[in-house]
């Protein structure tokens, strides 16, 4: 298996939001994509998740600070993992052949691009995207 590792960083101020990592396309032997598409994040101060929009699924007003998760299938993602993190289920699709992650927040939006062309199956993608702190 072939890893991509993709570094993205975007001048910012001392906050804001990370994406760590996509899976974007999980093994036969995890499951389906309907079960464990994820994306992993990093918040390093609290932050109201009420305004943002993943993929353009507006996301479930919650607090995140450290490490989260937003899962295609929160429970199967929490069953097949089980890790103690904040998990947020959203309506999404990621392409197994590369597409782009869209977080918004208001009328700003920031696309992080993702593609196997050097991975098949059990891609994860990591990578560093720091959004500038857009939020009071």
């Amino acid at each position: 298996m072939k890893l991509l590792i993709f570094i993205l960083i975007i001048p910012c101020v001392s906050a804001g939001i990370v994406i760590n990592e996509i899976m974007y396309n999980p093994s036969k032997e995890q499951g389906e994509d309907k079960e464990l598409e994820w994306v992993e994040l990093y918040s390093d101060e609290e932050t109201n998740l009420s305004d943002f929009y993943f993929n353009n699924f507006k996301l479930e007003d919650s607090v995140v600070k450290g490490y989260f998760i937003i899962a295609r299938n929160k429970s199967y993602f929490l069953d097949y993992y089980g890790l103690d993190l904040m998990v947020i289920e959203a309506r999404f699709i990621l392409s197994n052949k590369g597409g782009y992650v869209n977080l918004t927040y208001l009328n700003e939006s920031y696309l992080v691009p993702y593609n196997n062309d050097f991975a098949n199956g059990n891609i994860i993608m990591i990578l560093q995207m720091v959004m500038e702190k857009l939020w009071n």
